[in-house]
C-alpha cells in the first residue's frame, strides 16, 4: 500500500518553492516502462508549462486538479489560442482529458495546485513532448 498524506504534499510544495519552474513531480509508477504512468505534481502560483503537444498516438493525458486551480489553454497549429478551461474543485470541472497531439499549456492560478496525471506508458523521453 502507498499512502500520500498531507506531509507528502507539503514536501512536494517545498521542492516546488526552490524550483526555477515553480513546480515539482513525484512519479508513482516503478519504471518509465510501466504500461500506466501516473504522477503527482505541485504547482505554485504563475507556474507555466509552455504550449506543447505529445506527438505519439498513445500520449493522451488524464489530469485531476485535486487542490487549487489550473488554467489549460488549447491552441491551433499556428499557435493561436482557441479555447481555455479552468480546472479545480472550485470550478465546474475537476478533471480534464487531453488528446494526443493536442497543443496545450497550463498555468497555476492559485497559490498552490495539486494535480494527478495518468497516461499510457511506456514513457519515451525522446518523444515525450514538442514545445511550440
Amino acid at each position: 500500500m502507498k499512502l500520500y498524506n498531507k506531509k507528502f504534499f507539503e514536501e512536494l510544495e517545498k521542492k516546488a518553492q526552490i524550483s526555477e519552474i515553480k513546480r515539482s513531480h513525484f512519479l508513482m509508477h516503478d519504471s518509465h516502462n510501466s504500461p500506466v504512468q501516473r504522477f503527482f505534481m505541485v504547482m505554485l502560483k504563475d507556474s507555466f508549462a509552455a504550449p506543447h503537444y505529445h506527438p505519439l498516438n498513445h500520449q493522451w493525458e488524464l489530469v485531476q486538479v485535486i487542490e487549487g486551480a489550473v488554467e489549460f489553454v488549447f491552441y491551433d497549429e499556428q499557435g493561436n489560442a482557441k479555447s481555455s478551461e479552468k480546472i479545480g474543485p472550485s470550478h465546474e470541472s475537476q478533471f480534464i482529458e487531453i488528446d494526443a497531439k493536442e497543443i496545450h499549456s497550463l498555468k497555476c492560478l492559485s497559490e498552490r495546485a495539486v494535480l494527478i496525471e495518468i497516461k499510457e506508458g511506456p514513457f519515451d523521453s525522446e518523444n515525450a513532448k514538442v514545445v511550440i
